[in-house]
């Protein structure tokens, strides 16, 4: 379908994923960013990962990422809540947000569209065929940048690149008032919003992806009932769980493919997905 070359093909429209797009764009660079879902906004809309540590730099920043937050926290429900160390992002709102610095930075971008083999010739890669609504379409570039947050490109890349042990399966809840309920005591993590809603983080431990996937669903199911006599109801679920990346085992040889964890060996830590942006994009400046 696309016989274009561009100097950079970025999958995963998260944060990183966009403000690498946004910077390369700035550079003169043609760009071209791909999606798996409809929308923006990586984990946090993804997975709801809308729990973050708090980063905005002095009120002059010339940093991407800081612009970015301020826009989504000035937003009208932009912020659902915060203390002196976190803040909660509405994904909604970060949603259109990053959407809007699309359009307003003229980056290209395609939706829904999965990646399914690489063409690769002397240890590069020369285009990365995808499922997409029109069928199967093949894109070109130079360099091409794995940004998504189960690195779906690596792990075509390198199947044993990718080890999932673990997940979190984060949800929104309407109609109870308290997050002392019995099924909510199993969370990690819960958070009374200032919606009224309540956030709650649960943690999957399985041997593999499917395995873990099948969890997810039915601790979803399981919760829906518990809170069925109460009138209340899981009122947004993710579009998948976050996963446990295991960054020490990513060693695939590719000369033009890169991800976040090539240069960010952090452990998993669910609410630092805008602290990486902010640290990736320093990197990007300095290179």
């Amino acid at each position: 379908m696309s016989d274009k070359i561009y100097d950079h093909i970025v999958f995963g429209a998260s944060l990183s994923g966009i403000i690498t797009s946004i910077i390369k764009n700035q550079q003169g660079k043609s760009v071209l960013l791909l999606n798996f879902y409809g929308f923006t906004g990586g984990s946090i809309s993804e997975s709801l990962n809308c729990l973050q540590k708090k980063l905005l730099a002095e009120e002059q920043s010339v940093f991407i990422v800081d612009r970015i937050l301020k826009r989504i926290i000035n937003e009208k429900q932009g912020l659902l809540w915060e203390d002196e160390e976190n803040l909660f992002l509405n994904p909604e709102v970060v949603k259109y947000i990053l959407q809007k610095e699309l359009e307003e930075n003229n980056i290209e971008i395609l939706f829904h569209v999965t990646p399914s083999r690489l063409k690769i010739e002397e240890n590069r890669i020369q285009g990365i065929e995808f499922m997409a609504k029109e069928g199967l379409v093949t894109f070109y570039a130079d360099n091409f940048f794995d940004a998504s947050d189960n690195l779906q490109l690596v792990t075509i890349a390198d199947p044993d690149a990718r080890k999932i042990k673990r997940s979190l399966v984060n949800i929104f809840i309407s109609g109870l008032k308290q997050p002392t309920y019995p099924i909510l005591e199993e969370a990690k993590k819960t958070l009374i919003l200032n919606d009224g809603r309540i956030w709650a983080s649960f943690e999957i431990i399985k041997d593999d992806d499917l395995s873990i996937e099948h969890s997810v669903q039915r601790k979803l199911d399981e919760i829906s009932r518990a809170l069925l006599p109460e009138n209340a109801r899981v009122q947004l679920i993710p579009a998948q769980s976050l996963p446990e990346i295991n960054k020490s085992v990513i060693s695939f040889s590719l000369k033009n493919l890169s991800s976040t964890e090539n240069y960010l060996h952090q452990s998993f830590s669910p609410e630092k997905e805008l602290i990486k942006a902010k640290e990736f994009e320093i990197k990007l400046l300095q290179n």
